[in-house]
């Protein structure tokens, strides 16, 4: 089993974005997430561990200490009554047809 995407919606600083990685049938079985620091990159981490436990594994309890878990920009858009929905969403596959939602 593997994870083909993962989609977050307004989690941390990611607003709506889609991560596609490579099906480990089609070569290496490897992959690798670079980029500066603070770029988001243990975040992703962040929202596949809060996707499959409810909670950041990942995150350390000072790094984090009252930061909200919701994109703040997409909170201060907000009109008076409305909410705003986090979501993350991981899309496994178990074959080669085969996938999970």
């Amino acid at each position: 089993m593997w994870i083909e995407d993962v989609c977050f919606k307004n989690f941390r600083q990611y607003r709506d974005e889609k991560i596609v990685f490579k099906s480990p049938l089609l070569g290496p079985k490897i992959t690798v997430i670079q980029g500066a620091n603070g770029a988001g990159k243990t975040n992703i981490l962040n929202g596949i561990t809060w996707c499959l436990y409810g909670k950041e594994l990942h995150s350390s309890k000072t790094k984090y200490l009252g930061l909200p878990i919701f994109n703040v920009r997409a909170a201060n858009e907000l009109k008076p009554g409305e909410d705003i929905e986090v979501e993350v969403e991981l899309l496994l596959s178990v074959g080669n047809e085969e996938k999970m939602q």
